[in-house]
């Protein structure tokens, strides 16, 4: 069995927390990296299918949840807060870390897509990256206001590396009463 990092289980719990404050539902999450070559995941309803996003709530939703593993990670990590100008070069689709993490090039390209589609201005007048901060910056407050749930999930995940969805909802429910 491959030895997964605390940070790395946080991660997915950060994912797993976030689907639960958007109410977004799933299959489960897992820590196991034999199954798709990612360290974890979670697994949505609708594998292998798409799903159309079609409000600005629904994209900021689905950013939230992207960015959710990577603010856990730094939270759990006691790292800072990663700085805006950081952010936006992160979010920059030639930077080094969106070709290289799945979570970041998802949260780019909800992004891209509210700003073309659905012509959503965050910030009045902006589009692009700059405008996203402040989805970023909801997201960490929303993750990390329900903190609890989240080393409840990661606790949890580190002893049984799988926890059903419908699981992490009532675990994470009852680490906030």
């Amino acid at each position: 069995m491959k030895l997964v990092m605390p940070g790395q289980i946080y991660h997915e719990a950060g994912h797993a927390v976030m689907h639960w404050i958007t109410g977004r539902r799933f299959r489960y999450v897992t820590i196991d990296p034999r199954k798709s070559g990612y360290v974890g995941y979670v697994v949505p309803y609708n594998l292998g299918g798409s799903r159309r996003l079609n409000t600005e709530q629904e994209c900021r939703d689905e950013m939230a949840r992207a960015a959710a593993g990577y603010i856990a990670d730094n939270y759990f990590s006691h790292r800072p807060p990663v700085a805006d100008h950081l952010l936006e070069v992160m979010f920059s689709q030639n930077s080094n870390a969106y070709r290289n993490d799945q979570d970041l090039a998802k949260f780019t390209f909800v992004g891209t897509a509210m700003d073309q589609e659905l012509l959503v201005d965050i910030l009045p007048g902006q589009k692009g990256p700059r405008s996203w901060i402040p989805i970023w910056r909801e997201a960490e407050a929303k993750l990390l206001e329900v903190w609890p749930a989240v080393k409840a999930i990661a606790t949890m995940l580190e002893y049984r590396r799988t926890i059903k969805g419908p699981e992490v909802f009532a675990m994470a429910d009852a680490a906030m009463r």
